[in-house]
């Protein structure tokens, strides 16, 4: 049975979690994963080009090499199973696995927050403190998009929740009671 993008993800990046908590180096190897997967990110036919088989074998291993040349051990040798069993193609779902997990051991939220107008510093700091009593978490990485159609008020999306405030939404309530 062939394994979906999502599960070959799980896979790997609860086997280089486990491997990284054994060695005491969770937050180093999330840098070094999120850093490589950026890189992915940027240029997605990188993945592609890891896994075709016209490409000779050397060229490609040279290309990890060059990938993870300033990477710890643990995200080398990870780098290398991944190339050997030809999944560089689902790297990024092995980052994402791994770095919820990541959040989940360390109580962190990642989350984005959508507003009409760009936030003080004092307002992201109130609103992160609210989001994080809602949630019963220690910390957060809130992405913050401003988007003017909602008009005024926040949206937040986060633990697969969305909690709409907007002042869009309000006044669509409002109209679809109206009528």
């Amino acid at each position: 049975m062939k394994l979906s993008k999502y599960e070959v993800g799980k896979r790997y990046g609860k086997a280089i979690f486990e491997l990284a908590a054994e060695n005491d180096c969770l937050a180093q190897t999330h840098q070094e994963l999120l850093e490589l997967k950026s890189i992915f990110e940027k240029m997605p036919e990188i993945g592609l080009l890891l896994t075709d088989v016209r490409l000779d074998t050397t060229k490609k291993q040279a290309i990890v090499d060059v990938l993870t040349k300033d990477c710890s051990n643990l995200v080398k040798e990870s780098a290398q199973v991944i190339f050997e069993n030809s999944r560089f193609v689902e790297f990024p779902y092995i980052v994402d696995s791994f770095t919820k997990l990541y959040n989940e051991e360390f109580a962190i939220l990642e989350g984005t927050v959508i507003t009409a107008v760009p936030l003080s510093a004092q307002q992201k700091a109130k609103l992160e403190e609210k989001i994080l009593a809602k949630f019963g978490l220690k910390s957060a990485e809130l992405k913050e998009v401003v988007d003017p159609s909602i008009i005024g008020g926040v949206i937040v999306e986060a633990n697969h929740q969305v909690i709409d405030g907007s002042l869009k939404t309000q006044l669509e309530n409002i109209k679809a009671k109206l009528l």
